[in-house]
């Protein structure tokens, strides 16, 4: 995993800040600089900030103290991803699967691969689509732009039907405490870490 990321960060020597969603993040995270520094065979650049998160599915089933370090509802930009593009594609790959239960081990292995192959190579050149959708497409080169255009949209949408809500609650609340919050959550957007625990639910155990 380390090698994979220091290889994919290496082709943008431009960009000063990275989103690595990763299953579990919150444990290949610890460390990783250091590992890097150790190694003979890694390499990435001092100036890049690297920011951590677990795709929405996956965080699911994660500890309550990941939460609000890694879920991508309080990293600025993420939008509406959901970090979970390679489970995306399950339910298509499903349909093909039930076709090859009848082949030989190794035409049912040519045939998987020849559909995720295509899956692969339709995603690449979807890429470029519908750019005037995009706020800084350059930045989105990596997923396909369909994709994001539907997220962009729907984000805009979120905003638009909550904005009323969230001004009217804001307006019955103190306002020593709403300067307060946005104190603290603008600190958590800017230096993250622990940080991001105001965000973390506060429940009591029962009995």
């Amino acid at each position: 995993m380390d090698y994979s990321i220091c290889q994919a960060l290496k082709r943008f020597p431009s960009h000063v800040q990275a989103l690595i969603i990763y299953d579990i993040c919150c444990q290949w995270s610890l460390h990783f600089r250091q590992r890097v520094s150790e190694s003979d065979f890694l390499e990435l650049y001092d100036s890049l900030e690297i920011i951590g998160a677990v795709g929405k599915w996956h965080l699911a089933a994660h500890i309550p103290e990941c939460f609000p370090k890694f879920t991508l509802n309080f990293v600025e930009g993420a939008g509406e991803v959901e970090g979970e593009i390679l489970e995306t594609l399950w339910s298509g790959l499903d349909e093909v699967a039930g076709f090859t239960q009848a082949m030989s081990i190794a035409h049912a292995q040519e045939v998987l691969d020849d559909y995720m192959n295509d899956s692969n190579w339709r995603k690449m050149i979807r890429i470029g689509r519908s750019p005037q959708c995009m706020l800084r497409p350059v930045e989105l080169t990596l997923l396909p732009a369909d994709s994001l255009c539907g997220k962009r949209s729907r984000a805009k949408k979120g905003v638009s039907e909550t904005k009323p809500a969230f001004e009217q609650l804001t307006e019955c609340l103190d306002a020593a405490l709403v300067q307060e919050w946005t104190a603290q959550e603008r600190i958590a957007m800017e230096q993250r870490g622990d940080h991001l625990k105001i965000y973390a639910v506060a429940s009591e155990k029962c009995g």
